[in-house]
């Protein structure tokens, strides 16, 4: 049986800053592009497949670095704060691509997260952290906040999101890579911008 869940876009997600930062806490950037996905099969001795994340990108020449952290995770609260099972990262200046990252063991026994987080440091030696709410479907600087719960398996026949697609996402993603990855923000093996 094969498992399939492909990212959910971010067509501009606002960062929403956790009212324990306090008001004189500066706002981290806003971030667009992609979060975390997976494809995943059951094997003979639990499963393997890969994961994969981004583009994604920071809208604010004050970032220097970015790193996106696509983590898979087993209960109780398929929360950020759980134990990974699969976990990968990608970094890059203002953007970043976790192009598809192999894995395989033994199958968890539990339902599974999704978790998304993006790391930020600014030129000016500022940090954020950044954790992706399911729920709410934005980028907080909460680390509780839920991920996306990996429980409805569709075939690789069917269409699990509408951002399979790139013609949908392409519009909002590649203006954002091209800034960081001229001329037309391609990234090579990963992602292709138009004209293709």
């Amino acid at each position: 049986m094969t498992f399939r869940r492909r990212r959910l876009a971010l067509l501009a997600a606002a960062v929403a800053v956790a009212a324990a930062n306090g008001p004189a806490a500066a706002a981290p950037p806003e971030l667009q592009g992609l979060t975390c996905g997976y494809t995943f099969a059951s094997t003979p001795a639990g499963w393997a497949g890969e994961i994969d994340g981004g583009p994604i990108a920071a809208v604010s020449a004050d970032v220097a670095s970015l790193t996106l952290t696509c983590s898979i995770v087993a209960g109780p609260s398929y929360g950020h704060g759980d134990a990974p099972v699969v976990t990968a990262s990608a970094s890059g200046s203002q953007a970043a691509v976790l192009p598809p990252t192999p894995f395989a063991g033994p199958l968890p026994g539990r339902t599974l997260g999704m978790c998304t987080r993006v790391s930020l440091t600014m030129r000016d030696g500022t940090t954020h952290e950044l954790y992706y709410d399911a729920d709410r479907e934005e980028f907080t600087t909460d680390p509780g906040v839920s991920c996306a719960t990996v429980e409805q398996p569709c075939s690789s026949t069917q269409r699990c999101s509408p951002i399979q697609e790139p013609e949908l996402v392409d519009p909002i993603v590649c203006p954002i890579l091209a800034v960081v990855l001229p001329p037309d923000g391609d990234v090579d093996g990963v992602w292709n911008c138009p004209p293709y």
